[in-house]
């Protein structure tokens, strides 16, 4: 099996003409999030993905700006000391960051929503985290009912090492917030590298997270 590559970009200095280029070079995915180049990235992307509908995006909830706190505040969907905090995993503000990325990416449909580090909400209280993970999802369970998003996700950096929550702990919970459908949870992002070896290392071995991702059909 060969790795499909994508364009990342967090931390990406010229967005519109990295996603242009990748586009042109054939890549079929685009990584971005709301918090992404102080906020732009999404808007950024948008023409891009406009004039070439066949790039499918991954974008995430979680992280967000001063300013989009201060958004969502106004909205109503999170307190001011929530917006402090610069990470939410709240159900109203998910589902609010949802309506938003469709319209900076203007895409009607998000081909996948990721929980962005999902361990950043309750550190050291799994169940708690595990709760609101579960309630997270159910919100885009609901936005896949609708025809919103394709499917969803986590992206973590620690998470998974760390043993915050296992890949057979988020199916779980996204079988319980599916309600007892088929749930939408079809991918785990997480950080491989020449530094950061160990979940290489845990597959070699037919352990870890790789492969539990890939044997229950997770990209």
């Amino acid at each position: 099996m060969t790795a499909e590559l994508a364009l990342g970009t967090y931390r990406c200095r010229a967005i519109p003409e990295a996603a242009a280029r990748a586009a042109a070079s054939g890549a079929h995915w685009i990584d971005t999030a709301p918090n992404y180049a102080t906020g732009q990235a999404q808007s950024l992307l948008a023409p891009i993905l406009a004039s070439r509908p066949e790039v499918h995006i991954a974008t995430k909830t979680g992280f967000f700006t001063a300013a989009t706190g201060a958004d969502a505040v106004h909205a109503g969907v999170l307190t001011e000391d929530q917006a402090v905090a610069g990470h939410s995993l709240a159900p109203d503000y998910v589902r609010w960051q949802m309506g938003r990325n469709r319209e900076q990416l203007g895409r009607e449909r998000l081909d996948l929503v990721l929980l962005h580090n999902p361990e950043r909400a309750h550190p050291g209280n799994r169940a708690a985290l595990h709760q609101a993970i579960r309630d997270a999802f159910a919100v885009l369970e609901e936005e896949a009912a609708a025809g919103r998003v394709a499917g969803y996700g986590v992206a973590t950096w620690a998470g998974l090492e760390e043993e915050a929550f296992t890949v057979a702990e988020l199916l779980a919970l996204a079988a319980e917030a599916a309600g007892g459908r088929n749930h939408h949870l079809v991918a785990v992002q997480m950080p491989v590298s020449l530094v950061m070896m160990t979940p290489i290392v845990q597959a070699l071995g037919s352990r870890g997270p790789l492969p539990a991702a890939a044997g229950a059909g997770c990209g």
